[in-house]
């Protein structure tokens, strides 16, 4: 998702302004850094329904790795 959605999204969400969103969103780690650090990305541009089929995928993908290492 471009961060100009991120930023519209998120204000939007928490009543707060843009400014102070994009002010947050520099204080963290740089996006390209958590990408690269994380095991699996959800990519939140695509419709609701996809989403949350994804989503449901990777529910079920960690409730088996967590049942194979028991």
């Amino acid at each position: 998702m471009p961060e100009s959605v991120q930023l519209e999204r998120t204000a939007k969400r928490d009543n707060n302004s843009t400014e102070q969103v994009d002010a947050i969103i520099k204080a963290q780690m740089p996006r390209r850094e958590r990408q690269q650090r994380a095991d699996d990305i959800i990519l939140n541009d695509t419709t609701l329904e996809q989403l949350q089929q994804k989503c449901l995928e990777y529910h079920q993908y960690y409730l088996k790795s967590a049942n194979d290492q028991e």
